[in-house]
């Protein structure tokens, strides 16, 4: 999927939480586009036949008209659309009604975003696809139908190739497992199937029947091609003075590595984006947009930029200070939970650098462990924080309010607010929501709220309370004043929480000379 080639999603639910989960794990996969969004059954048909999108995801229990019959109508006049059910609906009913009706997939709203992404890359290709924990269970609810299948007419292999697919095995997994070919294998299953015994053709015989078109087709987890990165080697030299040493860290949008200036010796961290970026200009502007915005914040406790450019290719490259030391992720993850005495200097340094964005008018929208690098020195612990790229200024131009039309979208959901969750724009107060995310992830070991799919952590910070047990463990060491800090931190509501990150610093001082004294 090249990142340049542009694949129109709609999305149709009617919980705004799901859109913009749906929509943010989406936009993470190079080429795909949501276009729409629709709320119902009846808006969603309205929205694909005057869009003709390549994908729709479509929920099944909605208001109006459910997903099944949207899906129906939408099918008969658009059957290249490929629609993907993405619903909490187990149902067996409801599944094969949405085969029925025409469905490409069916995925549960449970599922991974790696299994969302194969469902996709599944559809685009022309095969079905279906959630293997249904798959499975499905499958294993046939299998009183296949003790009635006629011993005299099934052979052994075709009796291996059920049981490899109640194993979740596909096709072509099965065809080398047994050492043939693929058309073999698709003959013998049709052939098992065919044997059923008349009076066997039950409710668990038309699920193996309907199942067969999506157990002919391959639902292994398709990588996207995130195109070409050319990334620099060894002692290549990038803006004719700084010379490759090694690569710090890679992401979906650019890579950066260790450089030395060949005259002056000094290390610097330099980011490069991924080529294949460059061709989507919402990512490029806000590349750009990262240089001007970490230079022109100039404080201690935020990284600096010295230079952005282009190389010979046309890759454009940030010259960044190397900052020398672990991320609080890999702190948290080594120590699993921080003590509190050394997490306070730590969140003070976060509310000073938050202090001088807030102050120039911009949100990092961002905050998040892996953006804090912590260095420990003899007189205390230093915090740089990193990674300004989705950072917004909060009064802006026209031209750049297009460009941050959809900033909402942006950020990590693990430790996003619930305003930015809603669609909402973010303001000062969703820094320190985040904050408070940041707090509860150091001092308990864990984030808030935890959940593979990104729709349900979303669901959860706008519905759900963070739970208070791990504070109240025997082995906790979080005093009850720290908590109540975090806990006001991540009140749902932006008025209920602290006002600035001068407040809340304000607040950690003094439970720092309350435990110094006591």
């Amino acid at each position: 999927m090249q990142s340049d080639v542009h694949i129109p999603v709609v999305i149709v639910d009617d919980q705004t939480v799901m859109r913009i989960g749906l929509k943010i794990v989406l936009e993470r996969i190079p080429g795909v586009k949501v276009i729409a969004e629709a709320q119902d059954g009846r808006e969603a048909i309205d929205v694909s036949l005057r869009l003709r999108p390549a994908i729709i995801l479509m929920d099944i229990s909605m208001p109006n008209m459910d997903g099944i019959q949207a899906t129906q109508i939408i099918k008969e006049q658009l059957p290249e659309t490929r629609v993907v059910m993405f619903t909490s609906n187990e149902d067996e009913a409801a599944f094969l009604q949405a085969l029925a009706a025409g469905a490409d997939a069916y995925c549960l709203k449970d599922a991974s975003e790696r299994q969302l992404q194969s469902a996709i890359s599944a559809v685009l290709q022309g095969a079905k696809w279906l959630d293997h924990g249904l798959a499975k269970r499905v499958l294993s609810e046939s299998s009183s139908a296949s003790q009635r299948l006629k011993r005299n007419l099934i052979t052994p292999q075709q009796m291996k190739i059920f049981e490899l697919i109640e194993h979740g095995l596909n096709i072509e997994e099965i065809a080398r497992k047994l050492g043939c070919d693929v058309t073999s294998v698709k003959m013998d299953l049709r052939t098992a199937v065919d044997c059923l015994e008349p009076d066997s053709m039950n409710k668990s015989t038309r699920l193996m029947a309907n199942l067969r078109p999506m157990l002919e087709s391959s639902d292994a987890v398709k990588d996207y091609s995130t195109g070409e990165t050319r990334e620099k080697q060894i002692d290549d030299i990038v803006s004719e003075k700084y010379r490759i040493e090694k690569v710090l860290g890679r992401g979906g949008m650019s890579v950066v590595y260790l450089a030395r200036h060949v005259s002056l010796g000094k290390l610097v961290a330099i980011k490069m984006m991924h080529l294949n970026m460059v061709a989507t200009g919402s990512f490029l502007q806000r590349f750009e947009r990262e240089a001007k915005i970490a230079s022109s914040l100039n404080h201690t406790n935020i990284v600096g930029v010295h230079d952005f450019g282009e190389d010979a290719h046309g890759q454009p490259y940030l010259i960044m200070d190397y900052v020398n030391g672990e991320t609080l992720e890999e702190l948290i993850a080594d120590r699993q939970k921080l003590d509190p005495g050394f997490c306070v200097p730590i969140f003070m340094q976060i509310c000073d650098a938050l202090t001088t964005m807030h102050n120039k008018g911009f949100v990092h929208r961002d905050l998040k462990p892996s953006n804090v690098i912590v260095k420990v020195k003899s007189s205390g612990t230093h915090i740089t924080l990193v990674d300004l790229g989705i950072a917004k200024l909060i009064v802006e131009s026209s031209a750049t309010a297009r460009l941050t039309a959809h900033g909402q979208m942006f950020g990590s959901p693990t430790y996003m607010s619930p305003e930015q969750c809603i669609g909402q724009d973010a303001d000062f107060r969703s820094d320190l929501y985040a904050l408070g995310c940041l707090m509860y992830d150091a001092l308990s070991g864990g984030p808030p709220f935890d959940h593979d799919s990104t729709y349900n952590v979303m669901w959860q910070h706008v519905n759900e309370p963070p739970s208070r047990l791990p504070f109240l463990a025997e082995d906790s060491k979080v005093p009850e004043h720290m908590q109540a800090i975090m806990f006001k931190l991540l009140q749902k509501a932006p008025n209920q929480r602290y006002q600035s990150a001068d407040e809340v610093k304000a607040e950690l001082a003094l439970l720092l000379q309350e435990t110094r004294s006591g």
